[in-house]
């Protein structure tokens, strides 16, 4: 059947298609549908089919006749869109621009560089060097997917005794405990459902780690109580411990360091051009630096009078790795920015020397498409503010998610592991003396040569950026108690608790533009339908049109 419709469709634009009935002779230009500010042709059929990817060309889940009307109503539905965002100027938006920018620089470099012979590549025994010197990379401990819940005392043991008890019965039973952690935890982890996250040994303390590793996957553990309260953690999977052989992960390092293979080809070609008069941009440390600090309007980028500000980057970076996946690559983001910024090179002399792309109706073509997408979210958002009631409804159901988050401030006692592996025993001894009061951080720090560093007002997100481990603890201690020792890469930690600034429910006036942001992420589909309802309410199909389509296609 796509071959038909394929084959059909080259037939009409070429010749014509008559239909035998009513003697109605179809051209590329005849009419199949119309509305009030145009028309739909064959033309604008076949072409939109041919832009589809191949495998949705043809449905054989619908019939012809409901796949066609599908493809008209597709067509008006972003003429209409295009046709508006342009009336009203939003393709000047300055968002939509630097998407624009992102898309040609792209395009145009990648013009510039195929004009080259492409990178001979990497060596088997490139890939095993790098294999080799990152062995410890390719042995993977076992982990656990980890859901915590906590009720607190909050005064009453008792009670607190009695909740946590029937909470477990009702996990055995079957309950998700994703839903009961949101609506019954007092832990911090209630806003992620839960969730601690992928735990290996040696991430939480020994007493932690003992129960974690020796409980059943879909079984909750036994009540654990501590001074605080009463716990129950959680396994939803477990991934074994593996180790990989240079066959089985030689794709994935040639990928690795293809990256860098890349920027280096990219970079080298760029610097064959006349050098900007200004180029500047930021370290790796720089950028960490400006990241944690959220300095969103520093540019990390210069080339000329281009400015990258720090904000522009990360959401560019965002939408990359919605198409690659999350990235453990700690130079990931560097290597991004500078594609950009060898890319950015070869764009501005491309424009400079009045270069012209190779193919400008692909060009514009994806430029209409892109600003179609974009509006669009607009179009969502401007629906949702004329219906009042729906963003009313969901910020009820949804207060806390708005509100403000916990903050806690902390002071983190670094301890290097190295030389001192075997110090975890000691650490937790003196764990009961800083509680006491009869040792102190700074007084620990130097018998272990290490670091006590201060950590100002953060939420679980900041905390998440800085060393995840840190939230297992950080939202369950009182002020000026500290947590068991735990270990992260390459170093013993405790924290200790110095304030904390309770959630508080914001006003929807405070926040709305988030809660809008957020019905949209959830309800897409569905406002997009009923505003595609309105726009298609003026649509009149030339049913005979159809019908001589159809019989062309049988007789095909």
């Amino acid at each position: 059947m796509k071959s038909i419709l394929i084959i059909c469709f080259s037939f009409i634009l070429l010749t014509g298609c008559q239909n035998s009935n009513q003697d109605t002779l179809l051209t590329s230009q005849s009419t199949v549908a119309t509305y009030s500010d145009g028309e739909v042709s064959l033309s604008d059929i076949d072409q939109y089919i041919l832009s589809m990817p191949a495998h949705k060309r043809w449905s054989s889940e619908t019939s012809p006749d409901d796949w066609y009307r599908n493809i008209i109503n597709r067509i008006i539905t972003e003429k209409k869109l295009l046709s508006e965002a342009n009336l009203v100027g939003f393709n000047q938006d300055p968002i939509y621009k630097n998407k624009i920018r992102a898309f040609e620089r792209t395009a145009y470099s990648n013009q510039y560089l195929a004009t080259f012979d492409n990178p001979t590549g990497l060596s088997e025994a490139d890939l095993k060097a790098q294999y080799d010197a990152h062995i410890d990379r390719y042995n993977r401990p076992e982990s656990r997917r980890v859901y915590h819940l906590f009720k607190a005392f909050k005064g009453d043991q008792e009670k607190a005794k009695k909740d946590i008890n029937s909470l477990r019965e009702r996990i055995v039973a079957g309950e998700n405990i994703e839903l009961l952690v949101k609506q019954f935890s007092d832990s911090e982890s209630r806003h992620k459902n839960g969730l601690i996250g992928n735990i290996k040994k040696g991430m939480m303390s020994p007493d932690f780690d003992e129960i974690i590793f020796s409980i059943e996957q879909d079984m909750p553990s036994e009540v654990i109580r501590t001074k605080d309260g009463y716990h129950i953690f959680y396994v939803s999977d477990i991934l074994h411990a593996q180790s990989y052989d240079f066959d089985s992960v030689k794709t994935f390092i040639a990928q690795e360091l293809g990256k860098q293979y890349i920027i280096d080809f990219i970079q080298e070609k760029a610097e064959l051009l006349p050098p900007p008069e200004m180029f500047q941009i930021v370290s790796q440390q720089e950028l960490t630096q400006l990241v944690r600090n959220r300095r969103n309007n520093i540019a990390v980028l210069t080339v000329n009078d281009f400015k990258l500000p720090l904000g522009q980057f990360m959401f560019e970076l965002q939408q990359l790795k919605k198409t690659t996946g999350p990235k453990k690559d700690d130079n990931f983001a560097m290597h991004f920015l500078n594609e950009i910024a060898y890319r950015e090179i070869i764009y501005q002399e491309m424009l400079k020397e009045k270069t012209t792309f190779n193919n400008p109706e692909l060009l514009k073509l994806q430029k209409e498409q892109l600003l179609i997408e974009e509006y669009t979210q607009v179009k969502l958002k401007s629906y949702i503010n004329q219906h009042p009631d729906l963003i009313n409804s969901y910020f009820k159901k949804n207060k806390m998610r708005f509100s403000t988050p916990v903050q806690v401030k902390l002071e983190r006692l670094i301890i290097p592991r190295k030389g001192q592996e075997n110090a975890m025993n000691q650490l937790e001894l003196a764990v009961e003396k800083l509680d006491d009061g009869s040792l102190s951080f700074n007084e620990l720090a130097q018998e272990y040569n290490g670091q006590v560093q201060q950590l100002d007002y953060l939420t679980s997100i900041d905390l998440q950026k800085i060393a995840p481990q840190i939230i297992n603890f950080a939202f369950l201690l009182k002020v000026n108690e500290h947590s068991p020792p735990f270990t992260t890469r390459n170093a013993f930690t405790i924290i200790k608790l110095i304030d904390r600034k309770e959630a508080t429910e914001r006003p929807l006036s405070s926040v709305r533009k988030h809660v809008i942001q957020q019905y949209v992420n959830e309800n897409a589909a569905d406002i997009f339908k009923r505003i595609n309802k309105q726009l298609l309410e003026d649509v009149l199909i030339n049913e005979s049109a159809l019908k001589a389509i159809h019989i062309s296609l049988q007789q095909g």
